[in-house]
């Protein structure tokens, strides 16, 4: 075997394997060390049958063997009969009724005992059942009650008669005597209107149409008849026309004649010019429409148009016609007498047009070029266009460009060149 580890916490005398003598000795050990229960049991001791004692109590004269513990045992059970029959009452009177169903006397010396209070029952309160006659003496509670007679509940409803079918329900008419039971008189003249009608109506089955005279024998009916016979005639032809195509139907040469004129079929005629003067109704209602959102739409694009060509200035077109020529050709105007295209914008109105016509805008007043010569200088490009500066904001240039400034601090920039005024100027 081999030894025990320092400091091992094992106990040595429990082991198993280290107490054994051999090592198979020990695996022995400890098989039956595992399958040994770990709380001891002991045996079942057998009884045998001489070995028996000898049983206290006789189970069939319901005595003790011995007299002193027969005699505690019958005063054990003398003590407790008195509490327990109180705790039975008590139990069964807390799940059942206070008094006796039968006398209807009160159970007293219980501890759910309360102390009796007659009183008087309402006027309302004349029965404490559902039953309508009494329970001993099958009498109706109108004749045997507790109650005064004035103060008994009312008798019940009669019953209704029983539900009968039609074959089960007793006879009307009585075969031995030959009359009604009720009403016998006016009962026998119904029977009588109704047979005269049913000989009546089996009289004309047979002789409502004479063969001979091919015609009906009522004249009423006869007249009725040939009147729609006529009738059908009238509108044989329509019904006719009604199976023809639809093409067909609507053609004018089934409703009038082309060449003289003459009208075949009014009503359908009228209905034709009907149906025209609806759809001409619907489409001049259309016309209108579209010509009202026609009329809407140029008057927008108009509108548009002009304000595209009013943020434009009309100097562009006046400064590249003043100057006579080309700038890219230099071909005068003149000699070749091709003109540029005539603007779309318009001139600001002058002085004289405003005091002529005040409803044009007071703030567009305008000034040509030549009005401004004196109070600023003209600077004049390599290619010969003059161009106008002022001391107004936005004076224009050749190119139609604008300034915010005067010439004499910022170059202008005139005929695609800029250049800077010399001192002389």
């Amino acid at each position: 075997l081999r030894p025990l580890p320092c400091g091992s916490a094992m106990n040595v005398q429990k082991d198993v394997m280290f107490q054994a003598d051999s090592w198979m000795q020990g695996v022995q050990n400890y098989r039956a060390q595992k399958s040994a229960p770990v709380i001891p049991v002991e045996p079942l001791k057998i009884v045998k049958r001489n070995e028996r004692e000898v049983m206290p109590y006789n189970p069939i004269t319901q005595v003790f063997k011995d007299p002193k513990m027969e005699q505690a045992r019958r005063q054990e059970e003398k003590d407790a009969l008195v509490p327990t029959l109180n705790k039975a009452y008590d139990k069964q009177l807390s799940k059942e009724s206070h008094f006796n169903v039968i006398n209807q006397q009160a159970r007293h010396g219980h501890a759910y005992e309360k102390p009796y209070v007659p009183q008087i029952k309402p006027p309302s309160l004349v029965t404490a059942t559902k039953l309508k006659y009494d329970l001993f003496s099958n009498l109706p509670l109108t004749e045997q009650h507790w109650a005064p007679p004035d103060r008994r509940p009312p008798p019940p409803s009669p019953p209704k008669p029983p539900r009968q079918m039609e074959y089960a329900r007793p006879r009307d008419f009585d075969i031995i005597s030959n009359k009604f039971k009720h009403r016998h008189a006016d009962k026998t003249l119904a029977d009588l209107d109704q047979k005269k009608t049913a000989i009546v109506d089996k009289y004309w089955e047979t002789r409502d149409f004479d063969v001979i005279r091919c015609a009906y024998v009522d004249t009423e009916k006869e007249a009725y008849y040939q009147q729609r016979i006529g009738e059908m005639i009238e509108q044989q032809g329509a019904e006719a026309i009604a199976k023809m195509p639809l093409s067909l139907q609507r053609s004018e040469s089934m409703l009038y004649d082309i060449t003289t004129g003459v009208v075949k079929d009014q009503e359908r005629l009228n209905q034709l010019e009907a149906r025209r003067l609806q759809d001409l109704a619907a489409r001049a209602a259309r016309v209108s429409f579209e010509e009202s959102i026609r009329a809407r739409d140029q008057a927008v694009q108009s509108k548009t148009n002009e304000q595209a060509y009013k943020r434009i200035s009309h100097d562009r077109f006046t400064e590249s016609t003043s100057r006579g020529f080309n700038i890219l050709t230099t071909e005068s105007y003149a000699k070749s007498g091709r003109m540029p295209p005539l603007p779309k914008t318009s001139a600001k109105p002058t002085l004289y047009q405003l005091a002529k016509d005040p409803a044009l805008p007071s703030s567009s007043v305008y000034r040509p070029p030549s009005t401004q010569a004196d109070t600023a200088p003209v600077v004049r490009s390599r290619a010969g266009s003059a161009g106008e500066a002022g001391s107004r904001a936005g004076s224009v240039g050749s190119m139609g460009s604008r300034q915010s400034g005067g010439l004499s601090s910022r170059p202008v920039r005139s005929g695609g060149f800029n250049r800077r005024p010399s001192r002389d100027e």
